[in-house]
């Protein structure tokens, strides 16, 4: 599927999280996390609907996603949106509110930059890992089996055509693997410099969910899953 969404504060804010609420006719979940968190957004109406690549003569199709808890903001994000639309013709961008849901995380260093954002957040508990700042084992993935996922972006430590998305950490798999499994639509997010890095443990294919990536990788050009935030 040939998406493209320009992932504002979630992205910039954690790297790392899932978001709460169940997959619905219409409303697609998504979770996430980086090597070594996991990331939820919140749901919307618009969560379904993809972006299509810009044909002949029409102009390339993006969404703006705003947090909950931006009413306030609501009317100038929409201005700046139309702004944007009528100042170029390459892109169609819809500004995109999420009204609603929470962002669970593992990662203990990025509460603070949820709360900071006045995005409603949980925290996963469990076993620190010291070198990610995150929350592994037993007590994490009891705690995420309770959850379901509107939306989740999750991190790897390397992916290529032949091995797929691999992690080093077992553990940190098992937790990834879970988002995955009970997110609607889970992303990963990866920068360039991974791709063709092989790591211990496979979470899935390269082709299996959409991936999101700074640069182009020409190899991977055939691959409609591939999203580049730079483009």
């Amino acid at each position: 599927m040939a998406m493209k969404k320009i992932i504002a504060a979630a992205l910039a804010v954690t790297l790392l999280g899932s978001t709460l609420a169940g997959c619905s006719s219409g409303d697609k979940n998504t979770g996430g996390t980086d090597s070594s968190g996991v990331k939820t957004e919140a749901g919307s109406e618009n969560q379904g609907s993809e972006n299509k690549t810009a044909g002949s003569g029409e102009r390339e199709k993006l969404e703006f996603w705003g947090w909950w808890g931006s009413e306030a903001r609501k009317p100038v994000l929409e201005e700046a949106v139309k702004m944007f639309n009528e100042s170029q013709d390459k892109y169609e961008v819809t500004y995109v509110n999420l009204p609603w849901g929470d962002v669970l995380t593992n990662s203990v260093s990025h509460i603070d930059e949820l709360i900071y954002y006045k995005i409603p957040c949980i925290m996963v508990g469990g076993s620190i890992k010291a070198a990610t700042n995150s929350c592994i084992g037993l007590i994490a993935e009891n705690i995420l089996k309770g959850f379901n996922f509107n939306k989740c972006f999750i991190g790897a430590n390397g992916f290529s055509i032949t091995s797929g998305i691999t992690n080093h950490d077992i553990n940190e798999n098992v937790i990834k693997t879970l988002a995955v499994r009970q997110s609607c639509n889970p992303y990963f997010l990866m920068d360039s410099s991974k791709f063709n890095v092989v790591a211990m443990v496979k979470l899935a294919n390269i082709s299996d969910y959409p991936i999101i990536t700074e640069k182009i990788i020409p190899e991977l050009s055939s691959y409609p899953n591939i999203i580049y935030s730079n483009n």
